[in-house]
């Protein structure tokens, strides 16, 4: 094939018609750059007052973790001060028991203190009584030394007699 390079120049109708369009354009451009101006106004203002509800907000924000850092801080007190009733509530109810067991211990030492006093008593009511008239006196003992000594001789002369035989018979 044959190639073959054509150039075409534009006429004057060309380009009053893209001068035409370029010119529209440019108005086209110029009305939409008012239109921004004048909403730039309005978005600067916006801009400005949504600037302002955003540092109001932070600072709400922060206000608001401090109270919060606040609120944490007074619940962990008030949480050691409810530990700490919890445990003088065990002291509080192992001291009433220790309480109650010396109490019982108590009353059983001074039933049994009672007890030991009656027998003391008795002891004493004892000691007081006149000795019984069965008892021995001295003569009834001495009395009882010679019969036991005077029996105790009989026999020795008896075993005597009776072993002397036995040896000259």
């Amino acid at each position: 094939g044959v190639e073959a390079q054509i150039s075409v120049t534009p006429g004057a109708q060309q380009y009053a018609q893209q001068a035409e369009v370029l010119f529209g354009a440019m108005q086209e451009l110029q009305r939409r750059r008012g239109e921004v101006e004048s909403s730039a106004a309005g978005l600067e203002e916006a801009y400005q007052k949504s600037l302002g509800e955003l540092e109001k907000a932070v600072s709400d924000k922060k206000k608001a973790h401090s109270e919060e850092l606040g609120l944490a801080e007074d619940a962990h007190k008030l949480g050691w001060r409810i530990g700490k009733e919890g445990a003088r509530l065990e002291e509080a109810a192992r001291l009433q028991e220790q309480i109650r067991y010396l109490r019982n211990r108590l009353a059983f030492e001074q039933a049994y203190l009672k007890y030991l006093e009656g027998l003391l008593k008795e002891k004493e009511k004892d000691r007081q009584k006149p000795p019984p008239e069965n008892q021995w006196n001295r003569k009834s003992v001495w009395k009882w030394i010679f019969i036991g000594l005077g029996l105790g001789l009989v026999f020795y002369v008896v075993w005597k007699i009776l072993t002397r035989k036995k040896k000259g018979g």
